[in-house]
């Protein structure tokens, strides 16, 4: 399924790390949360549930402000991203 990602988004979620000299480019999981909210398929809420679990444990530590900047520029979709969010227990 193909959906809108801002490009302003792709801007600020853009990260890269270097692996035995191989660059790896990819978009930071507070990023790919959102965009997984954006879409709002069953696949994505199960996917944002575990993420959430994996916050809960203390295994990956989320940026919320990162994410709010992102959601903000979904303007008119904004609040159905939040409310996906905050079904899976993030609170945005």
């Amino acid at each position: 399924m193909d959906f809108y990602i801002p490009q302003q988004a792709l801007d600020v979620c853009r990260r890269s790390i270097t692996v035995e000299g191989t660059e790896i480019k990819f978009v930071a999981l507070e990023c790919w949360l959102v965009f997984k909210a954006r879409r709002g398929a069953q696949s994505d809420i199960n996917a944002l549930t575990e993420v959430k679990r994996l916050e809960d444990d203390r295994i990956v530590k989320l940026d919320y402000n990162l994410m709010k900047r992102v959601i903000e520029l979904y303007e008119e979709d904004s609040h159905y991203i939040v409310d996906r969010l905050r079904s899976c227990g993030f609170r945005i």
